[in-house]
This record gives structure tokens, C-alpha cells and sequence, in this order.
């Protein structure tokens, strides 16, 4: 019985911290691609269309942590498996206002695992439909 417990728990932890981080990767890939594919350059504050759950809508990097992501709308957690999200009810990042975006620390890939690190003055970019934005 304890034997049996300890197998679900290992395979339990190897899903988690091996097999979700390879569909993360993937989910990455497509969405990359997705992004390419279908951004459409808007007018700030001016947003031609209200992004669906899950569907890429700007690219994220942080050098200091050597983040390279695409960010998808929504804060679900089927959509954060994906790749960190963009809080709907906040405007996106180059428009007014502030950009929330939520994401993973540990498991699916861990996009924000090392957020700690960032100091004071180390860049944010987040490009959108609407062009680069620097933080």
C-alpha cells in the first residue's frame, strides 16, 4: 500500500516538473507562431478586436532571466499552461494604464521562476500588435 502511494507520488511529481514542461514548450511553439501569423498592428487604445482565451497576444522578454515567451489572454488555469497570461480585465501592455500579466514560477515551464532576481532598472519588453514596449 505505502509502495503504491510512493509510485503515484513520483509519477505525480515527474508529470509536473518533466511532462508539463515539454507541452509547455510546445504550447509555446505554436503560440509563437500563432502570433506571427495573426498580429495585426492597431492603433493604441484602439484594439481592433477582444483577444479569445488563450490566444497569443504579445511576446514577452526579460533579459535578466533569459525569457524569451508568449504571453496568451486569460488567467485561467488551463490558459497559463500554456505561457503566461494577460489578465482581460487590465489594458494590454503599450496602452494606458497597467498591464497585469500572471504566470507559473514552478511548474508548466516556470516562466517566472526567477522574478526575484529582477532589480531596479532591468528591462521589460513586451511586443504587441501595436509595437515594442519597454518597462
Amino acid at each position: 500500500m505505502l509502495f503504491g502511494v510512493g509510485v503515484i507520488a513520483i509519477l505525480f511529481l515527474v508529470y509536473e516538473f518533466v511532462l508539463a514542461t515539454l507541452s509547455f514548450d510546445q504550447a509555446q511553439l505554436g503560440l509563437l507562431q500563432a502570433f506571427k501569423r495573426d498580429i495585426q498592428t492597431t492603433v493604441l487604445g484602439a484594439p481592433t478586436a477582444v483577444a479569445r482565451d488563450g490566444a497569443p497576444v504579445s511576446l514577452l522578454r526579460i533579459p535578466r532571466l533569459g525569457l524569451d515567451r508568449v504571453v496568451v489572454e486569460g488567467t485561467s488555469p488551463q490558459d497559463l499552461k500554456s505561457g503566461p497570461g494577460h489578465l482581460a480585465v487590465s489594458p494590454l501592455p503599450g496602452e494606458a494604464g497597467n498591464a497585469v500579466i500572471i504566470s507559473r514560477r514552478v511548474t508548466h515551464g516556470g516562466p517566472f521562476w526567477a522574478l526575484g532576481t529582477l532589480r531596479r532598472g532591468d528591462p521589460i519588453d513586451v511586443t504587441t500588435g501595436q509595437g515594442t514596449f519597454v518597462y
